[in-house]
């Protein structure tokens, strides 16, 4: 078998395979807007007030600022939403070219860039 046939016979799989999760729904469909963040907030620190918030443009993150010192992130994985609670001091915020990255202390919760507007 030539090396061609080989890299052809590669490139079909995995567009079968990208097809295939597709298909079943393993792609990016969860949206985040700020009555879903305030929702999240409230069900996250019930009573707890809202001081401040920023969205991401492309309504894929969130942060809350808390009353009570605390930040609640939001990011879309996939087809959900995964909420965090830290300490404002455990939560990093960078300004860089296109936005805002937010480092976080947990390497499970990758760090979020709040895309702004252009």
């Amino acid at each position: 078998m030539s090396k061609l046939m080989i890299f052809a016979a590669s490139l079909a799989g995995i567009a079968l395979l990208v097809g295939l999760a597709w298909a079943l729904g393993f792609r990016g469909r969860a949206r985040l807007d700020e009555a879903q963040l305030r929702a999240l907030a409230a069900e996250a620190a019930p009573g707890v007030a809202i001081v401040g918030f920023r969205m991401d443009v492309d309504s894929r993150a969130g942060l809350a600022w808390l009353a009570d010192g605390r930040v609640l992130t939001a990011a879309t994985m996939g087809d959900r939403i995964a909420t965090r609670l830290w300490r404002e001091g455990d939560v990093q915020l960078k300004e860089i070219a296109n936005g805002v990255k937010v480092t976080l202390p947990d390497l499970g919760f990758p760090a979020l860039i709040l895309k702004a507007a252009r």
